[in-house]
């Protein structure tokens, strides 16, 4: 085929391209069709292009769901009810007309589901199969033969042969018969049809040359190009849903966008079809022209989701290249049906034009059904080998932020990672204004940034490379932590962040209650990391976390053991940027009744729960919060009526990109980079949920760090360091008296605990060795 010739197709991440015949010679031929390809039915037919059917139930493509059966390939089937009225079938199916050599066989194939009435052994079907020169019943020349009258339980595959004895225009003829009413339905699914058309034809006719209009050069761009719908060109001017010199057609266009459970691939927004559910589809979405070389090989490549609809149904995306933004001046280079994707997935073509000027892209759309998914299309590039990009600046920052005013809260001293996703940059520059605030290297690409006092400020990354240089400018609110902060409610959520509740919590493939935010088959333990300051003691009161699916299984003995199935929160420390375990600084222990209740959830957007820690929960930096589930909390069915366990929190999927989440998992899946047994980021258990996270609000008061000192065992010791302006002393006991003597034994300060570590306020004359008295012992130390 010269197209294919033309236009080199290549489609990652195992898409399917769709044709709807290939040649197999110089005149030999092939006809598939699974009835899966949504463009082989036009104007809302449900019978495919060139076929015909007829009958009191005539043969129509559905879902084998729908017809209670699962689809030999794909998931529509070509098929019709049984007749419960008539013991005289009239249903018939023509394939296409074919033009087919003299002596030459033609053979056709598909696979037949059959399962028959009650009892199959008696109601049950045929299918004659006839070689016709119409598509009439008049027509037929020859009978080809017939399948076993029976029942046909499971798909299974049948072929018939013709032979015509002149050259001329044929089509089989499948023929349904039966000997008595309700005999059921009957299913085909996956017909191949083989044959030879005669000397000098069958070749593909040629497709005429692309003529570039001269009248589109004024406006087109040079590649490289790159779009992600951000702005980052500078080319939204307000008058159009989409970027300047971009077009875009249909009963509902595409438009300029995001939807909470998708977000961008860069960025914030993308390029969408949502369709609206009444009407077919026929987006059409053209790129900006371009001048290309001829002969010169181009790529355009593309970052797609494709969403299944409500009935299970995808559009077809077809990537073209043309010379107007018309449909009717533009030839395919990639199309992708059936085809449904989770995330984002990277597609490209090449297109190689025969003569030089002005060219566009487009991406189209199409579905006879009305009930599709939505379609999203972001970081488009039209590029060439040799041609570097200008950069795209992007970075992000992960940290912890006030729920009630959206502030970042920074503490003292506090580095916090600027994380960088610039493309094709070789070099950065970052600056940053608006108040008392250090880079660490204003040209590494990942620096740190200290703040040292509240405000807003401005961070600008410059990214740049030979061909040119990009910004990125965010603005920050900074709260700054001054060591009086009480009652404050902090999490590791942002406000560009987006939420995932009851009706999209992720899941893993194991089950579909195997939430991420859950105890499910890879693991029942998971944690949150909160990123307190170092030197400053922040002490948590209590937890709220929203609950968005809630199920208790049934037992032998009704659900109360389920009910009393265990449950903690456990606030870890961290050791080398990693949850350690040996250091515990407070927990909550109860079961999945008292801490989440024992009714399940209503639809939406799911309930909050407030857990409350015995006694306050100390920490002196970062540390991370887990939700442990015990082994008694049952995930296993034995019934599928009995339900399972499961248990459902809010998650969310950071705008930093940066993973927040932690699991000890206890099994793993094949292409885990995890270890079993140790606590590991989500995403090296899955990369699919590469950047998310649990919500989660701790509220906190802080003061100043009075130093808490761990053994090698994470336990509490008898410690004493000396400050600016006294000592502090760990493991004091709360309510009893610490006291500080002098070298000679005179009493220079004392003070009640107030907790496990005490600070202790010493006059400019309190120098030298020092005794510190608690009831757990002395220690000595030497004050400058």
């Amino acid at each position: 085929m010269k197209r294919l010739l033309n236009s080199t197709y290549t489609l990652l991440c195992c898409l399917v391209l769709a044709l709807p015949a290939m040649a197999q010679g110089t005149n030999s031929f092939e006809i598939f069709e699974n009835f899966d390809d949504a463009s082989h039915f036009a104007d809302g037919n449900d019978v495919p292009e060139g076929w015909h059917t007829e009958g009191t139930y005539a043969f129509s493509r559905m879902l084998g769901v729908d017809n209670g059966i699962m689809a030999y390939s794909g998931s529509y089937i070509f098929s019709t009810i049984g007749n419960s009225a008539s013991a005289t079938r009239n249903e018939k199916i023509y394939t296409p007309m074919m033009h087919l050599a003299a002596a030459r066989p033609c053979t056709i194939s598909f696979y037949l589901y059959a399962p028959g009435g009650t009892p199959s052994f008696v109601r049950n079907n045929k299918i004659v199969v006839n070689a016709n020169t119409a598509q009439d019943d008049g027509a037929t020349i020859a009978c080809c033969g017939e399948t076993e009258q029976k029942a046909y339980g499971e798909w299974t595959p049948c072929t018939f042969t013709f032979t015509p004895d002149t050259e001329g225009d044929y089509c089989f003829e499948l023929e349904l018969q039966t000997t008595l009413p309700s005999s059921g339905s009957v299913s085909l699914d996956d017909v191949c049809i083989e044959g030879e058309m005669p000397e000098g034809t069958g070749t593909d006719p040629e497709e005429p040359t692309l003529e570039p209009d001269p009248e589109n050069e004024a406006d087109a761009l040079m590649p490289p190009y790159l779009e992600s719908f951000d702005n980052e060109n500078d080319n939204y001017t307000g008058d159009s849903y989409v970027p300047q010199h971009w077009f875009s057609t249909g009963s509902v266009p595409f438009i300029t966008a995001n939807v909470a459970s998708l977000p961008a691939h860069t960025g914030t927004y993308y390029a969408i079809a949502p369709g609206d559910g009444t009407t077919t589809r026929d987006e059409r979405l053209y790129t900006p022209f371009f001048m290309l070389e001829a002969g010169k090989e181009y790529t355009i490549s593309a970052y797609v989701h494709i969403e299944r609809g409500t009935t299970g149904i995808t559009a077809a995306l077809d990537i073209t290249a043309g010379t107007q933004q018309e449909g009717d001046f533009h030839t395919s280079l990639l199309k992708i049906a059936d085809h449904a994707n989770d995330g984002w997935e990277l597609v490209e073509a090449h297109f190689t034009p025969e003569k030089a000027g002005a060219y566009c892209f487009s991406f189209a759309v199409s579905c006879p059904e009305i009930m599709s998914g939505f379609i999203a299309i972001d970081d488009v590039l039209v590029t060439a080998k040799d041609l570097v990009l200008k950069p795209k600046a992007d970075f992000r920052i992960s940290h912890l932020y006030d729920l009630l005013t959206g502030d970042m809260v920074v503490y003292e001293g506090q580095a916090i990672e600027l994380h960088n996703f610039s493309e094709y940059a070789t070099d950065y520059e970052w600056s940053a204004t608006g108040g008392n605030c250090t880079l660490s290297d204003t040209h590494a690409k990942n620096p740190t940034i200290t703040f040292g006092e509240s405000g807003k400020y401005t961070i600008t990354l410059k990214a740049s490379n030979s061909a040119g240089e990009r910004t990125s400018v965010q603005e920050v609110a900074v709260d700054y932590v001054d060591y009086t902060k009480s009652g404050c409610g902090l999490t590791p959520t942002a406000a560009d962040d987006a939420y995932y509740s009851r009706e999209d919590l992720p899941a893993f493939n194991t089950d579909e209650r195997d939430y991420i935010t859950g105890p499910n088959h890879y693991y029942r333990r998971m944690a949150e990391r909160m990123a307190f300051g170092e030197g400053t003691a922040t002490e948590i009161t209590n937890i709220n976390v929203v609950l968005t699916h809630l199920n208790y299984k049934m037992t032998n003995s009704g659900r109360d053991e389920q009910f009393a199935a265990k449950f903690s929160v456990v606030v870890y420390g961290e050791t080398d940027g990693m949850l350690d375990e040996s250091k515990v600084f407070g927990r909550y222990d109860g079961t999945l009744s008292d801490a989440l209740g024992t009714s399940g959830i209503g639809i939406g957007y799911g309930e909050p729960r407030d857990i409350i820690f015995p006694s306050p929960v100390t920490v002196t930096g970062p540390c991370y919060i887990a939700l442990e589930f015990g082994d008694d909390v049952d995930i296993s069915i034995q019934a599928p009526v009995a339900g399972r366990t499961y248990v459902g929190f809010q998650a969310v999927r950071h705008a930093s990109k940066c993973t927040t989440l932690l699991a000890c998992p206890t099994a793993l899946p094949a292409t885990s980079s995890a270890k079993a047994g140790q606590w590991t980021a989500l995403e090296n258990i899955d990369p699919t949920f590469t950047g998310y996270g649990l919500w989660l609000l701790a509220w906190v008061n802080t003061g100043k760090t009075v130093g808490i000192a761990l053994n090698a065992a994470g336990n509490t010791v008898l410690a004493a360091r000396s400050t600016a302006d006294g000592i502090d002393v760990s493991g004091t006991e709360s309510g009893k008296r610490v006291n500080v003597y002098n070298a000679a034994g005179q009493l220079v300060a004392t003070t009640i605990a107030q907790g496990g570590s005490t600070h202790l306020k010493l006059g400019s004359n309190a120098h030298g060795t020092l005794l510190v008295s608690t009831t757990s012992g002395t220690v000595k130390v030497t004050r400058e």
